[in-house]
């Protein structure tokens, strides 16, 4: 068995977010060692936000489009919505990307004072990229309000997805 970690730096909206507001939007996971369309187990995850704001949150998974033999990565209007708003992708939007799965993940341990750490262990969520890739993509929506009083939105976010194949 093989193991590797891919780093995900996403891009979260500097706003007030608020409980089922999406964070972050699909972003490719990228570092993804498997060859093109075999399929990958999700063993581990780890949400680390440095503005010590963090709250509960889930991870949704998709494969992106595909036609063919040209995969591609979710367009705009395959979002889960608008970031710092409440998730309002479609059924027809959710069925065009193949969202397969997601976890949830809670703040339960893991201050370091100037940050937030939130992992989820044991997961094994199977994946499996469309042929002729092996890009799939991941997208965050808050359970919480993660503002904090002295910095105000999270923006300085990193995840970490441990991956077996």
């Amino acid at each position: 068995m093989n193991f590797f970690m891919s780093k995900i730096i996403p891009t979260v909206a500097a706003a007030d977010n608020a409980d089922n507001d999406v964070a972050f939007n699909w972003t490719v996971i990228t570092n993804n060692s498997s060859p093109n369309g075999q399929a990958i187990k999700l063993e581990s995850a780890c949400v680390l936000d440095m503005n010590d704001g963090a709250a509960p949150m889930d991870l949704f998974f998709c494969r992106g489009s595909n036609s063919g033999v040209t995969p591609a990565a979710p367009t705009a209007d395959q979002r889960l919505g608008v970031a710092d708003a409440v998730v309002d992708i479609t059924v027809a939007e959710a069925l065009a990307v193949d969202v397969f799965g997601h976890i949830s993940m809670t703040v339960s341990e893991g201050d370091i004072l100037t940050g937030t750490v939130l992992t989820k262990t044991n997961i094994g969520l199977v994946m499996q990229p469309h042929p002729y890739t092996n890009n799939l993509y991941v997208a965050g929506v808050w359970r919480d309000d993660p503002a904090t009083a002295g910095s105000g939105a999270v923006t300085n976010m990193q995840v970490y997805l441990g991956f077996s194949y």
